[in-house]
């Protein structure tokens, strides 16, 4: 006997199998043409710092389903700017070093009001409109989808995974907070530790699905759009990139700028390239080892009389992490983590070459039964 999957489940099936939730490109564009028709009014936005709108509609991505949404505006005062001012390359919050273009600052979902709060943010002088936000996220329209359907995932992740280790989340975290904090290729490692780290990876089909869904692109255009594309670039790259190319790019290329960063440090004279670059990577790993740190403190600590505190066998988990981190010795410690990147990022290369399947037209599926 043959059994026929009807066109939802041979679609379900698709996109469950390439990691990219059924809707979540079709909610972004949804809730995008929302923001643009809301704000879509000559109203001056005068003293206001902090502008917050609700806006109802009927979402879902997959089986989640959100039946409102709450749009935050910061806008932080400046007479640098008298108009709102945008640069994709400089909204990458992985750059993490401009942050005075209109950008998505976060992105959120809030359990207790079953919404979405999607925060913008911008520095501007008063002589703007609700109008004027309207139209810049309409002129980058797609650009803000894609953004968006990144930073669902990540939500949608969080509710269907809601369990994840808390030492994976600090370290992911101590990735994030040392992006831009040293050298250019210091920084660009650090940002592929966190470009590949698996929170990330599970997002990346998601985020170039909602490219090819936006820009209509076919079977025969694949190859191309996928090549050209950031994520692509970037991946191919971190599946490469050692701790021996980056030393021998500084070597060549960053020695003054490694001696202005160390400046403040006595005996910098006397020191070798290689000893000031051991000392670069040194306060590299302070940076994430204070990081993962403070994480897990706030994460593990209780309230006792009004004081955060760890308490029993949270102290002992923090104190066992801290003597993992103070004895490790720091460049194993980043070439295996270098190793890590390679295969992330080998594994996502991948992953997003599936989506291929999901520009296939798949009419049915045979299931025999006996």
């Amino acid at each position: 006997m043959e059994k026929f999957l009807t066109g939802k489940q041979v679609k379900d099936f698709l996109f469950e199998s390439v990691g990219v939730p059924d809707n979540i490109v079709e909610t972004s564009e949804d809730m995008i043409n929302k923001i643009i028709t809301f704000l879509n009014s000559d109203k001056n936005v005068y003293g206001e710092t902090e502008i917050d709108f609700k806006i109802i509609g009927n979402f879902s991505i997959s089986d989640f389903q959100f039946p409102s949404m709450l749009i935050r505006i910061i806008v932080n005062r400046t007479s640098k700017y008298d108009s709102l001012v945008f640069d994709k390359a400089a909204s990458d919050v992985l750059t993490n070093k401009v942050k005075d273009k209109f950008q998505i600052n976060q992105v959120k979902y809030s359990p207790d009001n079953n919404m979405i709060v999607l925060v913008f943010e911008t520095q501007t002088s008063y002589n703007i409109t609700y109008g004027n936000i309207s139209k810049l996220i309409g002129n980058n329209k797609n650009y803000f989808i894609t953004v968006l359907s990144h930073e669902l995932k990540h939500q949608f992740d969080g509710i269907k995974k809601p369990i994840n280790p808390i030492l994976n989340k600090a370290d992911y975290t101590s990735y994030a907070n040392n992006i831009g904090k040293s050298i250019t290729p210091i920084d660009d490692f650090v940002r592929g530790l966190y470009y590949t780290y698996d929170f990330e990876n599970l997002v990346r089909n998601s985020e170039l699905y909602s490219e090819i869904k936006m820009d209509n692109i076919k079977k025969a255009d694949f190859k191309n759009f996928l090549e050209s594309s950031d994520v692509y670039k970037s991946l191919l790259k971190y599946k490469y990139l050692t701790i021996d190319d980056i030393i021998a790019d500084i070597k060549k290329n960053y020695m003054i700028d490694v001696s202005q960063k160390l400046s403040d440090i006595s005996g910098i004279e006397s020191m070798s390239d290689d000893e000031k670059i051991n000392e670069i990577f040194k306060i590299l790993y302070i940076g994430i080892r204070d990081s993962k740190l403070q994480y897990l403190k706030n994460y593990l600590s209780d309230t006792v009389n009004g004081i955060k505190k760890l308490i029993n066998k949270n102290e002992e988990f923090y104190n066992n992490e801290l003597k993992k981190l103070d004895s490790q010795d720091i460049m194993p410690f980043f070439r295996n983590k270098q190793l890590e990147m390679n295969k992330n990022a080998d594994l996502t290369l991948k992953k997003v070459s599936k989506l291929y399947s999901m520009l296939t037209e798949v009419r049915y599926i045979r299931e025999r039964t006996y």
